[in-house]
Order: structure tokens, then sequence, then C-alpha cells
């Protein structure tokens, strides 16, 4: 999975004390995020799948996210806050090492109206599409802290 650059140079800049908004960071972490439901797809939770009659969504079946809600599991804010303390604290020393921590940390649930957020939101995902070695790789980094 190949991502652009723009993650990559807006991190060294804002760790450099450059006058980055780190919501244009999350918005690109977005970004990416997107290209991984494109390539990769996500589950859906069982509400969702009812209402939508399929099991995943991929760019190949997208048009049936109306009523959908895609919640990121580990939510985008934690993961970026986690890119920075481990870039600044060279945990995390290059592009590759960003592009394995985006892809190894993105994990998502589309859900219809399930009240669940974040890492509660997992229980939405059937028991056998969960991920929990998305969890421990997300662990990994915020254990550094």
């Amino acid at each position: 999975m190949k991502f652009d650059d723009t993650l990559f140079v807006l991190l060294a800049e804002y760790c450099k004390g450059g006058n980055i908004d780190k919501d244009i960071m999350n918005k690109t972490l977005r970004k990416y995020d997107d290209i991984l439901i494109q390539e990769k797809g996500v589950w859906l939770s069982e509400q969702a799948r009812l209402s939508s009659n399929v099991n995943i969504l991929t760019e190949h079946n997208s048009k049936n996210t109306s009523g959908l809600h895609l919640e990121h599991i580990i939510p985008v804010g934690i993961r970026l806050n986690n890119i920075i303390f481990n870039y600044q604290n060279k945990f995390i020393r290059d592009k590759k090492d960003i592009s394995d921590y985006i892809i190894n940390t993105f994990y998502a649930v589309y859900k219809k109206n399930e009240p669940l957020e974040g890492f509660e939101a997992e229980i939405y995902l059937p028991k056998e599409n969960r991920e929990p070695k998305k969890i421990l790789y997300y662990e990994k980094y915020s254990n550094k802290r």
C-alpha cells in the first residue's frame, strides 16, 4: 500500500515546531483511511448488514453506505497523536514506519444506529471479523508513552 508524502511532510514540519494545524494532519490520515477502505473494505455491524444486504463495503459496493456511519474502533485522533509522539521520540522513524502504523491500526466498522463509539464499537463486528492484532499493534506503540 502506497500513500503520498503529505502526512510525512506535515509530521516532520510539525515536529520541528512548524505552524502545522493538526486538523490538516487528521484530514490527511482520514484520506489514507479512505484508500484502505477502497482497497481492503470495512465490515458492517449486524444492523448495517440487515439494511444494506452486504457484509463488507469496498470500492466495488460503496454505494450502499446510505444511512451508515463509519466508526473508527481505534479513533483517528488517537492514532494521529500516537504517530506524532512516536515520531518525536524516534520509535517511528520514516515514511515506511508511518505507513505500517496507519495500515496496522486502521480498524473500523460501518454501523447504523448503534450507540457505542471508538474501542467499544468493536463489539459490533462479528466475532470472526474482529482483529485483535490491530489493538495489540496499537497498544505496542501507545505503551511507549
